[in-house]
């Protein structure tokens, strides 16, 4: 058994919109995905028999978040986040759950969503069921299959391929097959009705009751040496059938196309990530605008192209430096890049490209990358790599810039029409590895407001935490 400790010193932040529920999903993604890069999943494993094994583990993150609304009042949080799992192993049998126990406490009339201090639900987060073809065969027979297959059912995570067009906890059957050419993947899935944050953050009730149903494939090619092209599809078919008192409906059914690659484009020197993504569907139009409302096609798309450089000369440094472009198409007559209300103007195209993925754009303002351009470039080492104390130390900086892909087009902040250059944001990042058991992390971030954003105070954000583990 092996159980990590997390305690998190200090996490703060600063957003430019707090709309309630809406900008705490924003940054309580960037958060995940903070502790997922930092506490992986750990454990030795207690051996059953030659083929069956036990692992378990956890950890307890203590952590405070403070968020600047627009009219710049500040709400506070602290947080106590545990997660316990365990995993089966048999063969080509995996049996996992996990337990999460988050209690949330605010100041006085802090609450995001009205509910006070609480213990927030679920408190089992994950439990699944997985059998591997091809692990079942090495182990029962001792050989590789020509041909490998596997499913997984039950709740789980779906970063689907890059993650871009969805990154959700689902309810979903999960399956694929992989031979010499090809590796196909297949889902489908629903969301956790009273545990899903929508994306429309006008819709009532999208904090405690999102009903989506999501399903995709894809395809990805293994014979081109240093390259992995590949194409995707992914569907959403919006079930929650919200309707206001007087009339106004929600509704938001997307189809997602996408193709892509990535690989080396010189050995272990450099490498990339291209992808375009098509959106199409339907959009119901404005709810605050002209009646009756109207369902309009969606007509969107976004792209994203990184690519990574790991000098030859500083390798025993581990260097790495990156360059990503993120850009997502916007519609000029939408009041809101993702809401229903403020929405789409009835009759016209919806070009505001909306998914439901994660991409990093940055820890201050983290916007949508809905009609927004965000520039990345990022550099990271390990510069006493060998020392006896500093050797586990990495060190990072990402530097941002912020555009709108249409001067007059809305982002997920707050901005002016007719002005395109919304600002520069620097990331710097600190990891450090003091023993075996010890790990540190230092984030801290700011966003230095360009001249699309009103509000010229900079934004902030900070994250120190420490984890024992035994």
């Amino acid at each position: 058994m092996r159980i990590c400790l997390v305690g998190v010193l200090l996490l703060f932040a600063t957003a430019a919109s707090a709309q309630d529920p809406e900008t705490i999903a924003r940054f309580e993604r960037t958060f995940e995905e903070i502790r997922q890069a930092h506490y992986e999943r750990v454990g030795s494993g207690t051996t059953l028999t030659e083929q069956a094994r036990l692992l378990y583990g956890g950890y307890v993150t203590l952590a405070g978040l403070t968020v600047d609304g627009e009219d710049r009042s500040t709400r506070v949080l602290r947080q106590v986040d545990g997660r316990f799992w365990a995993e089966g192993r048999l063969r080509g049998h995996t049996l996992y759950g996990r337990l999460r126990l988050n209690y949330q406490n605010f100041d006085t009339g802090d609450s995001f969503t009205g509910a006070g201090d609480e213990l927030v639900n679920p408190l089992s987060d994950r439990y699944w069921y997985r059998f591997d073809w091809g692990a079942d065969q090495r182990a029962e027979e001792g050989v590789d299959p020509s041909l490998d297959w596997w499913v997984q059912i039950g709740r789980q995570y779906m970063d689907w391929v890059s993650g871009l067009v969805l990154s959700e906890t689902l309810y979903a059957l999960r399956t694929g097959a992989e031979g010499r050419s090809l590796r196909v993947e297949g889902f489908v899935g629903v969301t956790p009705q009273t545990s899903t944050i929508d994306f429309d953050g006008s819709r009532p009730n999208f904090t405690s009751d999102t009903d989506r149903l999501f399903w995709g494939v894809s395809v990805e090619y293994l014979r081109l040496p240093g390259h992995r092209p590949y194409v995707y599809v992914v569907g959403q078919d919006d079930r929650n059938d919200t309707m206001l008192g007087g009339g106004g409906t929600f509704g938001y059914d997307s189809t997602y196309v996408a193709v892509g690659s990535t690989g080396q484009i010189t050995t272990g020197q450099w490498l990339y990530r291209a992808e375009f993504i098509w959106e199409f569907g339907d959009s119901t139009s404005d709810v605050l605008g002209t009646f009756p409302q109207t369902v309009d096609d969606i007509q969107a798309w976004a792209a994203r192209f990184l690519v990574a450089f790991l000098p030859p000369s500083l390798r025993h440094r581990g260097m790495r430096f990156e360059v990503e472009v993120l850009v997502g198409s916007g519609d000029d007559d939408r009041g809101h890049s993702s809401q229903t209300a403020g929405g789409n103007t009835s009759g016209t195209k919806d070009e505001s490209f909306n998914a439901f993925g994660y991409a990093n754009t940055g820890l201050a303002l983290a916007p949508g990358f809905a009609h927004l351009v965000a520039v990345r470039f990022g550099a990271s080492a390990l510069p006493w790599r060998g020392h006896r104390l500093l050797g586990g130390m990495r060190v990072g900086v990402d530097t941002f810039l912020y555009a709108k892909t249409d001067d007059d087009a809305p982002i997920s902040v707050t901005t002016t029409s007719g002005e395109g250059f919304v600002g520069v944001g620097v990331d710097l990042i600190l990891s450090w590895i003091l023993t075996s058991d010890v790990t540190f992390d230092l984030r801290y971030g700011i966003f230095v407001p360009g001249s699309a954003v009103p509000n010229k105070d900079p934004l902030h954000f900070g994250y120190l935490g420490v984890s024992y583990g035994f």
